[in-house]
This record gives C-alpha cells, structure tokens and sequence, in this order.
C-alpha cells in the first residue's frame, strides 16, 4: 500500500508524470525506450513477487547494500 501512495504523491506532485517520462523517451529513442521500459517494468515485478534469485536482484542487493551501511 505505500508503494502505491508513494507514486501516487509522485504523480500528483507538479512536474512531469512518469508517463510523460516515458513518452519523451520513446520519441527521442523509439526502439531502446521501449526496451528499457519493458525491462525495468519486468525486473520491478520479478522483484516484488519474490521470482528472481537474489544473486541477480539487483534492487534489493541495493537495499541489503544500504541497509549495512546504516548499521
């Protein structure tokens, strides 16, 4: 649930959405936004659904990463 108030303050802030984000990509880099687009939308899902072994998740080698140094 805050993941989704989170991009929904985000979305609501004043600025650019990250559909719009998304669009300028796609109109500077047709091809390559696309890609990339695809491939961080399925490595966000993998991540959240707990599908991807830990070796290659890299967000939350991220977190572990950070969450070690607070220590």
């Amino acid at each position: 649930m805050q993941l989704f108030l989170n991009v929904l303050d985000y979305e609501l802030d004043d600025g650019p959405m990250l559909s719009e984000g998304a669009d300028s990509l796609v109109e500077q880099h047709p091809i390559a936004g696309r890609v990339f687009i695809v491939s961080v939308g399925s490595i966000i899902t993998l991540h959240l659904a707990n599908l991807m072994d830990e070796r290659y998740d890299l967000l939350a080698q991220s977190f572990w990463k950070r969450l070690r140094k607070g220590r």
